[in-house]
């Protein structure tokens, strides 16, 4: 659900001009007083989007319940169990049970409607460009965002193909995850999705022609351990042909979201947050009025269950309003903090539905299930290590190994130091004793 473009989009706040390094005055603490901020919105939109996401699936799952038949509510079922081995007499057992119905069981009726509040991208980043800054028109901000396409290249024709080639994979993207969303648990659902974070690697090194250096090799792992993962979630439920379909669709999910964002930063490259606002706003549309009629195609032939007077609208639009929030926070959320908050979000949003499906719906994560998203998560956190980790470990090994050798040195002369300063202390003799 969540396709972020963050990687893509340059670095542009709202109402603020490019200044030079050199020409900034700021002093360090100011800057320290910078950072403190931008790490504590990190904080604010990591939680907002843990919680957008978690409540969007559930909302979005809740749509798929079955309902109860009003006209026969209850239905009498029928069992034989054998009472006694020796006169190897069957008792039958009538048991009264409720009757359901399915009602709404349309997973593609509900990506069409979540996908159609990207229409509401470009309005509200206009109304956020009104409020920050009041210097650049609106027709200017729409003009300068249609100069840096045809800048680059793109026709209309080509700008159009672009729009609907990306509508269609977030379409299918989104369409294979919410079908697994029916089957499987949600934390495992956002487990197999989060997925997405190693392939994405995994396509930049190949689409991307990005340099591959001896310090990725980590993430080489982290995508062996996330496959590692996704091989055991196949047989948490032993040889169930219906558990390996959901999985594979979900991961197919991952890899399908994985490919829009290289591909976005392929063909559309980097971007500002105009532009990206009027391209999710075009794809809003053209899901709007091209994607409808396989709504009616899938309910005439029966794929689709639609009793269109108990469709679940309000569900429906809480978990739509929720995927435009989260959406909305990955891609603009580079403006005022560091993309790995953003990253996070995701992260700390599969423990958090681990724990509703334990209280709410009785999920047992246990043996394959959990070995599986335990090893899902830690890959995922493998992926977001920086490039240069290993140069930050070995310069506190260092630093950690040179103060050992200090102390040792200390102690084998009789002297003492004084951690504070770094200097010998006058007040203590050579055995430590205070003079």
């Amino acid at each position: 659900m969540l396709i972020s473009a963050v990687n893509s989009t340059k670095f542009r706040p709202f109402g603020i001009n490019e200044q030079n390094n050199s020409e900034s005055g700021e002093n360090s603490q100011t800057k320290c007083s910078n950072k403190t901020k931008k790490i504590l919105r990190g904080i604010v939109l990591m939680i907002m989007i843990s919680f957008s996401w978690v409540g969007a699936l559930y909302l979005m799952k809740i749509s798929f319940n079955k309902v109860v038949n009003e006209d026969n509510p209850y239905s009498l079922h029928l069992s034989s169990n054998s009472t006694d081995s020796t006169r190897h007499e069957a008792q039958t057992t009538y048991t009264i049970e409720k009757d359901y119905e399915v009602v709404f069981d349309a997973p593609f009726l509900a990506t069409w409607f979540c996908s159609l509040w990207n229409i509401l991208f470009l309005p509200i980043y206009t109304l956020s460009r009104l409020c920050c800054c009041h210097k650049d028109s609106t027709r200017k901000m729409f003009v300068e965002s249609i100069q840096g396409f045809m800048e680059k290249g793109f026709t209309l024709m080509q700008f159009f193909g672009r729009c609907g080639s990306f509508c269609v994979l977030w379409m299918i993207t989104n369409y294979m995850l919410i079908f697994a969303l029916r089957i499987l648990d949600t934390t495992v659902v956002m487990a197999l999705f989060s997925c997405s974070v190693s392939i994405v690697y995994l396509l930049s090194w190949v689409v991307l022609h990005q340099q591959f250096v001896g310090i990725r090799v980590s993430r080489i792992v982290a995508v062996i351990i996330c496959d590692t993962g996704i091989a055991l979630l196949v047989y948490m439920d032993g040889v169930q042909h219906k558990t390996l379909a959901a999985v594979m669709i979900a991961f197919g999910a991952a890899i399908s979201g994985s490919i829009y964002k290289v591909f976005f930063k392929r063909t559309i490259g980097y971007t500002t947050f105009a532009q990206m606002s009027l391209f999710f706003t075009l794809m809003g549309l053209m899901n709007a009025f091209l994607m409808w009629p396989l709504i009616l195609l899938l309910y005439l032939f029966g794929a689709e269950t639609i009793v269109w007077s108990q469709i679940p609208w309000t569900t429906l639009t809480g978990s739509a309003a929720l995927l435009l929030l989260a959406n909305i926070l990955g891609n603009f959320g580079i403006a005022w903090t560091y993309e790995l908050f953003l990253n996070l979000g995701i992260f700390f949003a599969i423990p958090i539905s681990s724990v509703i499906d334990t209280l709410i719906y009785k999920s047992v994560f246990q043996d394959m299930k959990l070995s599986g998203v335990v090893l899902i998560l830690f890959g995922f956190m493998v992926v977001l290590l920086p490039d240069n980790w290993n140069e930050y470990l070995g310069d506190l090994l260092r630093k950690r190994l040179a103060n050992w050798k200090r102390r040792e040195q200390l102690r084998k002369n009789g002297r003492v130091q004084d951690t504070s300063t770094g200097q010998v202390s006058r007040l203590r003799t050579n055995s430590g004793r205070v003079k």
